[in-house]
């Protein structure tokens, strides 16, 4: 594994992907307690748990705020209201607090050789899991940003997604990433194909394609949020968990 390259791509085209990153083996047992753990209790109320709380704003119809990562107790968040897009979707925060097979170390570790390349030594890492399955995630947001762009402000946004099961084609719902748009010229350039002010059709940039990371468990990526990126809908019967970190330089 090359360290130099996968800082070079992420500075390049606001993304990078390494293959095997954790072992199938492990990926399951993490993927494994997870559900233990969602299949335990029911999500569709809001209420806590000995070791957890579970959120759901769906059916309790407002936005549930969600405290700071590592500052109380891990929480199941069914997402609803607070957005109006991807209702029904799960995510886990905090789990490597109640999953103690995430091996944070070396999640640590790559994160922080890889965002060297880019100037930034030190990084604040927080941990959520997303879970969805069977397409029951209504409205899947589109392509958006999480953070300003880069020209817009000096705060930054990285995330990791690690594929805890295998994504092996469109259906199962994917990350995808539109290369270069973390950059100016090439961001405008993208929103000039959305709004179609060309003359002619022949001239729309076909390089604005989305890259789609169809890929096995243990694949991890890493991008730039201040690019254009979604997860693309997932059809009935497939399955998708990804571990996720959010990358703050400091």
């Amino acid at each position: 594994m090359s360290f130099d390259l996968l800082s070079k791509a992420l500075e390049s085209e606001g993304y990078c992907e390494s293959r095997q990153f954790l072992d199938a083996n492990l990926c399951t047992k993490i993927y494994n307690k997870v559900k233990q753990i969602l299949e335990s209790v029911d999500l569709s109320v809001t209420q806590d748990y000995e070791h957890f709380s579970v959120a759901n704003e769906v059916t309790s119809k407002k936005p549930i705020p969600i405290p700071r990562y590592g500052r109380g107790r891990p929480i199941i968040h069914v997402r609803g209201a607070m957005i109006g897009t991807d209702i029904g979707f799960i995510q886990m925060f905090d789990p490597e607090k109640i999953i103690k097979e995430i091996p944070t170390d070396k999640i640590s570790n790559f994160i922080n050789k890889t965002m060297s390349g880019l100037g930034h030594s030190k990084n604040k890492i927080e941990y959520i899991i997303y879970w969805n399955a069977n397409g029951l995630v209504e409205k899947t947001r589109g392509y958006h940003r999480d953070s300003v762009a880069p020209w817009q402000g000096t705060k930054r946004l990285f995330k990791s997604f690690i594929y805890l099961t295998d994504v092996p084609d469109m259906s199962y719902g994917p990350y995808s990433y539109i290369p270069g748009t973390h950059r100016k010229e090439d961001c405008f350039a993208f929103a000039n194909q959305l709004v179609g002010k060309y003359d002619d059709p022949n001239e729309y940039d076909l390089s604005m394609l989305p890259k789609i990371f169809v890929a096995p468990k243990g694949t991890v990526i890493i991008s730039n949020q201040g690019g254009m990126h979604r997860g693309l809908q997932q059809k009935e019967g497939k399955e998708r968990m990804v571990l996720v970190c959010k990358i703050r330089p400091e």
